[in-house]
């Protein structure tokens, strides 16, 4: 239950009702394995999670997915339910109902499409070598995005590792998600204990936000049971 809401497991049935439909968005992150456990912890204490509906490319877990697809280029998934669930790197197009723990409950009107989806990110906010912001809808017109880069949650060693931010109007890419053309970038060199917040100038939707990291590291050499390579915290 830690991993859900241990004060109120069965928040979702208690908003929306247990008779209600209400979708799950699984395939967010980069820990494919912690978001499984936050399913079914939701599905068992919540009847009206049912319907999954996976963001990222397929894999063999034993999970009820449905046959809807993702369009990562446009936000926008092959169906229509009245509520959605997903995760904080998520967020969808509707209204957004109530929060517990990692999870946003919205409300949908019409199909299912996300308003931005957030990748390469762990849900304890580090990232690897790449991550990536998609914004698919709102604002309508241009504006600006605060990015943190840190490792201010590290005080061992780490290489320094040089981090370039850019944005750009969303491009299709040999299928895939990617900048068209970059309208602003920034660099900087990070190290441990450090941080630094960036704010670029965003065109107007869709466009995408790209963080890379030169040099990760990886906890377990020194001494942690974390064997993934990290390059930042992102904020």
């Amino acid at each position: 239950l830690a991993l859900t809401n241990p004060a109120e497991p069965s928040w979702i049935d208690e908003r929306i009702g247990e008779n209600a439909e209400a979708a799950f968005l699984y395939g967010a992150t980069g820990d494919l394995v912690g978001e499984a456990q936050i399913l079914w912890q939701t599905e068992f204490w919540n009847r009206s999670v049912g319907t999954v509906y996976r963001l990222g490319p397929p894999e063999p877990a034993a999970l009820p997915e449905s046959a809807a697809t993702f369009d990562a280029n446009t936000g926008r998934i092959g169906a229509e339910v009245p509520y959605a669930v997903a995760p904080s790197t998520v967020q969808v197009h509707g209204r957004l109902l109530a929060q517990a723990g990692r999870l946003s409950l919205y409300r949908v009107d019409g199909p299912l499409q996300l308003a931005g989806l957030l990748g390469g990110v762990y849900n304890d906010g580090w990232m690897g070598t790449d991550a990536a912001l998609t914004r698919y809808s709102t604002p309508s017109r241009p504006g600006r995005v605060r990015v943190r880069v840190s490792r201010e949650g590290w005080g061992g060693p780490s290489p320094p590792g040089d981090v370039t931010v850019r944005v750009g109007p969303l491009k299709t890419v040999n299928g895939q998600p990617a900048i068209g053309k970059v309208t602003a970038s920034r660099a900087w060199t990070i190290r441990s204990r450090a941080g630094r917040r960036f704010t670029l100038p965003t065109p107007t939707v869709p466009y995408r936000l790209e963080i890379h990291v030169g040099s990760t590291f990886t906890p377990a050499d020194y001494g942690y049971s974390d064997t993934r390579q990290l390059g930042a915290q992102l904020g």
